[in-house]
């Protein structure tokens, strides 16, 4: 399915996790944690359209649209329970998602990994970008989120093609509003970059009442690319967290977290 790449297939597995990447990423993000997942844990990550693999189709521009989108594609195919991570705006593209399964009839993730974002109740810390010229977009992009790779800067004709793609998704989420709607009623897990200077502890905190689960904060090494750059020990917490929950009734929709080490 086009909407779902899953790099490493785990036929043993009883826990589905679906991953949602930062603005200009795609599914290849998640390559590595497909190969270092444990046996009962499958790894999967959403493709938007116009990025990697859908290059060739037109770039998203509708936040709803897209959501309703990746909604019905895991619906359709996931048989386990399921957990989601997001990063950035993939944080933004988990939540709206899970809240709209939820009102598509579909049961929520059992866990919700938002990663590198502050709460959508909070106004932005910065201002907008998407409308700028190339050369002013690109110095914000460094200042911001620590720029893009050289391998893209040093290659015009990947330059090219990967800046509307960017441009896109960062205009994405400056359009983005959070509708007022009931909380979700799975855990939340909130992770972020200890030097990360797009996000605050107090404003990742405002993710808190967004459920009526239980919500955990993270503190990794790096910045807000911390999930690539430390990508070691993000999944060493990551596969830690999860696990925590695996051996709980993952067949209900609502359940009470029952490890100790996270009351």
């Amino acid at each position: 399915m086009k909407w779902i790449v899953s790099h490493t297939n785990r036929p043993s597995a009883n826990l589905q996790l679906f991953c949602f990447a930062q603005a200009g990423g795609g599914a290849s993000t998640f390559f590595p944690w497909g190969k270092a997942a444990p046996n009962w844990l499958q790894i999967s990550a959403i493709q938007l359209p116009g990025h990697e693999t859908r290059i060739s189709e037109s770039l998203s521009a509708d936040w709803r649209e897209l959501v309703k989108s990746i909604s019905v594609a895991i619906s359709k195919i996931t048989k386990l329970p399921y957990a989601f991570f997001g990063h950035s705006m993939g944080a933004l593209l988990a939540y709206e998602t899970a809240r709209n399964m939820r009102s598509i009839g579909f049961y929520e993730p059992q866990v919700l990994f938002l990663s590198g974002r502050n709460s959508p109740t909070v106004h932005p810390r910065w201002p907008p970008i998407s409308q700028l010229t190339n050369d002013c977009f690109l110095a914000e992009l460094s200042k911001r989120y620590a720029g893009i790779p050289d391998e893209i800067l040093q290659n015009p004709e990947m330059m090219e093609m990967y800046l509307p793609i960017l441009r896109n998704d960062i205009r994405l989420v400056e359009d983005y509003r959070h509708a007022i709607s009931s909380p979700l009623n799975c855990p939340f897990f909130l992770y972020y970059g200890v030097s990360d200077t797009l996000v605050t502890l107090h404003k990742i905190s405002g993710w808190r009442a967004l459920t009526n689960g239980p919500a955990y904060q993270r503190e990794f090494p790096g910045g807000h690319l911390y999930h690539i750059t430390h990508q070691s020990n993000l999944l060493t917490r990551l596969f830690e967290d999860l696990n925590n929950f695996k051996n709980i009734d993952l067949s209900r929709r609502n359940f009470i977290v029952q490890d100790d080490r996270m009351q």
